[in-house]
């Protein structure tokens, strides 16, 4: 905002892209924004295929006490509906209740780590992991749809999706920037907020390329990952008024369908998604679409029908 730089490229269109799009156009900057897939938002993601709005990315604001996310949902007249974090059931074959002390061992890791940090618990950093400040109070989810919460950075800049960033070089006057498909374009500045996945692959060449230190870090840094399987019924047939259920005893592999988040209690709608997170995910990642919700399936069948 001190600089001299009139004219500004940002790439990548999530939430870091739009936001500083949004702030340097409100103070005079001339900003495109270049997104290579063919919507905004990044890791928010709604999706309304099933006929409700249904979130592939973000799901919740976790925590609200401070979090500047309750504002700008808020500015939008946003829904927002609180969900119980500590209520949960665990359901073995044939809709049996099982007690925590009675739970298998390794579903707390699931659980709690997993899909928490999106890897196993030899692959983080502990005190990195245990010690974060996160924000206080209760966790919400938008009913009507988390990329509602986009509008908030409206603003007078141009967005160019299916545009791919293959290099970034410095010049004399600034930065030039090279594309796939169109011709090579310059500006005054540059601000790269693309995922970390794609700088470790190094889709994006950088001329001269980075400091040391910077690509040491983006080396080092690890990326979680986390799935997500819909599955709309007719009508529920589990714990209707119970927001998490947990269901160890599905004869797939640890990791996998164990864990469920029941949408009826807060959206009305017989729908229930179940997390897969870290290595159970990578390996269900080779199976077809198919073969994933049968799976599912089977899961959920067989904690509750006997």
């Amino acid at each position: 905002m001190e600089g001299s730089a009139d004219r500004i490229a940002i790439i990548g269109a999530g939430m870091s892209g739009l936001a500083s799009a949004h702030k340097l156009s409100t103070n005079s900057r001339e900003v495109t924004l270049f997104e290579a897939r063919d919507r905004i938002g990044g890791r928010i993601w709604t999706d309304d295929r099933l006929g409700v709005p249904l979130e592939l990315g973000a799901s919740w604001i976790h925590g609200i006490n401070g979090n500047p996310l309750v504002d700008l949902a808020e500015g939008l007249s946003q829904r927002l509906i609180q969900t119980e974090k500590e209520d949960y059931i665990i359901r073995g074959r044939g809709g049996r209740k099982i007690r925590d002390s009675d739970a298998p061992g390794w579903l707390e890791n699931v659980v709690s780590i997993q899909h928490t940090a999106g890897t196993n618990e030899d692959r983080i950093n502990q005190w990195a992991y245990l010690l974060v400040n996160d924000y206080d109070g209760p966790d919400v989810i938008f009913p009507d749809g988390y990329a509602g919460i986009l509008a908030a950075f409206k603003g007078d800049y141009k967005i160019k999706l299916n545009t791919l960033v293959k290099e970034i070089s410095r010049t004399q006057k600034g930065v030039k920037l090279g594309f796939e498909k169109i011709n090579n374009q310059s500006f005054d500045a540059v601000l790269v907020t693309v995922p970390l996945g794609v700088l470790k692959r190094g889709d994006i060449k950088f001329n001269p390329v980075l400091p040391k230190n910077k690509q040491q870090a983006i080396d080092r840094l690890g990326m979680g990952t986390l799935d997500k399987v819909y599955l709309l019924f007719d009508e529920p047939f589990w714990d209707l008024s119970t927001t998490w259920i947990l269901t160890p005893e599905n004869d797939l592999p640890p990791g996998q369908f164990n864990q469920w988040f029941n949408l009826y209690p807060y959206i009305k709608e017989p729908i229930i998604m179940v997390l897969n997170g870290g290595p159970p995910a990578l390996a269900l990642s080779a199976l077809s679409d198919e073969d994933v919700v049968q799976r599912a399936l089977q899961t959920i069948y067989t904690a509750y029908l006997v």
